[in-house]
């Protein structure tokens, strides 16, 4: 096999094949939290020494060039990870969360960025295996949504946790009104898997009662709109138009849903403030390094309750105001780019992301919300206008 030579030929095709369907099969286990998941991202690895040692250096080089200030904001925080660690003389839970974060963040960005500049996967690619991956984790429930029932009580799917499949489809019904815009697409069938996805995603995020999604998918589709206000708003008004008709009815019809609205506008904060005034109060005892990255003994010092709830309290509570700012400096190195460019699907998955991570999970622990994190920065940082 040489080096460096065009990827059309029979052993580089079989190389992309094999890559592209093992990414697929990590994007599809990875809502599971099993050992499918770490295997075949280990195994998405391996693909990506063989095509290093297809195609030299060059594209693992280019892929530093565009995102050297991403990885310069990677770096820091890691530094903060390993100073805050070592002060607070943290134990072997803390050093095993900051390895973790290395492999669920760093390496898997590295593999994506210089896979993409190999062109070994595509962003339209990698959105494609996005939609295949929420349509199989929500058409098993087709009939529970046809009935009605999903909304007797907070669906949770195949996660165990309704907050985590509420993060799934709120990104479902984002990457499904981006795919009805794919013009590579012939049009009846990129019209009936959008419109699928949205109607099945939708009701599965008003199922799961996740009102920090709800909130942050309605932040998320006014990004899109704005940058969305001359490309095909033929097709996109009208599908906002009926996710707006299908909402209003779900919160009309069915007890559960409209009983989480109303706790919504009341203001109902589920224990939150109490939880986001213990984090803040502690973040106060050590403000420039935190805690280090086994912040749950501090928590439960004051607190019943051992999660920040929050991405960013996480930031400040582990690795004090210094994490923060370097986590602020990463979300920046990401999202500079995608506004330059008026990267719609970018900002929006990006909206949403940040709108939930507002109201759960933390920035370094929770495996569903780093990976989605990486994949959403990678559409930030390589649009594909033609999409």
């Amino acid at each position: 096999m040489s080096r460096g030579g065009p990827n059309d030929i029979p052993e580089a095709q079989n190389l992309k094949a094999a890559t592209s369907g093992l990414f697929l099969l990590m994007v599809i286990a990875l809502p599971f939290d099993n050992a499918l998941f770490h295997f075949f991202g280990t195994m998405l690895f391996v693909m990506v020494v063989l095509t290093l040692y297809r195609t030299g250096s060059a594209p693992l080089k280019r892929a530093y060039e565009k995102n050297h200030y991403v990885l310069a904001a990677f770096a820091a925080i890691l530094a903060i990870m390993l100073v805050s660690n070592i002060v607070n003389d943290q134990n072997g839970e803390a050093w095993r969360t900051m390895l973790v974060f290395i492999f669920r963040y760093g390496l898997i960005f590295a593999a994506l960025t210089f896979l993409l500049e190999s062109q070994f996967l595509t962003l339209r690619y990698i959105l494609l295996a996005c939609v295949v991956a929420v349509l199989i984790q929500l058409l098993p429930f087709l009939p529970v949504i046809w009935d009605g029932s999903i909304f007797s009580k907070r669906f949770e799917g195949f996660t165990s946790n309704a907050n985590v499949i509420g993060l799934y489809a709120g990104l479902g019904v984002l990457v499904g009104i981006y795919f009805a815009a794919n013009r590579r697409v012939a049009m009846v069938p990129r019209i009936l898997v959008s419109l699928v996805l949205i109607l099945l995603a939708s009701a599965a995020l008003l199922a799961s009662g996740n009102r920090g999604g709800w909130v942050a998918l309605v932040g998320a589709l006014a990004c899109y709109a704005v940058f969305q206000s001359r490309r095909n708003y033929k097709i996109t008004l009208p599908l906002l138009a009926l996710l707006s008709l299908g909402t209003t009815f779900v919160f009309t019809q069915f007890a559960g849903p409209k009983n989480r609205l109303e706790l919504l506008l009341n203001g109902y904060p589920a224990l939150r403030d109490e939880v986001w005034t213990n984090s803040y109060q502690l973040f106060l005892e050590k403000p420039i390094l935190g805690y280090g990255l086994d912040t749950r003994s501090a928590l439960l010092q004051n607190h019943y309750i051992y999660s920040e709830h929050n991405i960013f309290l996480s930031a400040l509570l582990a690795l004090g105001g210094l994490g923060l700012l370097a986590y602020g400096f990463l979300l920046f190195t990401i999202c500079w780019p995608a506004l330059k460019n008026r990267n719609a699907i970018g900002l929006s998955a990006m909206t949403f992301l940040m709108g939930c991570g507002m109201f759960g999970f933390d920035f370094y622990r929770d495996q569903h919300f780093m990976v989605c994190f990486v994949i959403v920065s990678v559409a930030c940082l390589y649009e594909d206008r033609k999409i």
